[in-house]
């Protein structure tokens, strides 16, 4: 379990480091769909 809970620690990491981008993704992907 500490193996696993440490990736999704890094992940986290990942996403809150990048969340500006996961954001622009987000709008991106919410314009094409409409």
């Amino acid at each position: 379990m500490q193996a696993s809970e440490s990736i999704l620690e890094l992940l986290w990491q990942l996403i809150r480091n990048h969340e500006q981008d996961i954001n622009l993704d987000i709008m991106v992907l919410h314009d094409f769909s409409t």
